[in-house]
């Protein structure tokens, strides 16, 4: 189908641009992956690790955490947990109000 191959083609692009340490390129490709299968939750981690390249530390835990909760028992969930632990602990806090 032509989804399945848009799919494919913009996968092994994505895959080019990050062998080739090109983060930015890479997100971009991700984001429309992500278009056409919101519910891609690999594609959901690698994105929040490009932004976590990029020096998005919000976007990137945001990722992070839904990766985490929505697969439970992946084989990354302790490097990816540790990294989310991390960007909580570096976060900027919320001013308080008042």
């Amino acid at each position: 189908s032509v989804f399945a191959i848009l799919t494919r083609l913009l996968f092994n692009l994505k895959n080019i641009y990050v062998e080739t340490n090109s983060p930015a390129k890479a997100l971009a490709v991700v984001e429309k992956l992500l278009l056409l299968n919101p519910s891609d939750w690999n594609e959901r981690r690698d994105r929040g690790v490009l932004w976590y390249q990029l020096g998005n530390r919000r976007a990137a835990l945001a990722d992070l955490e839904t990766y985490l909760k929505q697969v439970p028992d992946a084989p990354d969930r302790r490097d990816l947990a540790r990294l989310a632990e991390s960007l909580r602990k570096d976060a900027p806090r919320k001013p308080k109000e008042g």
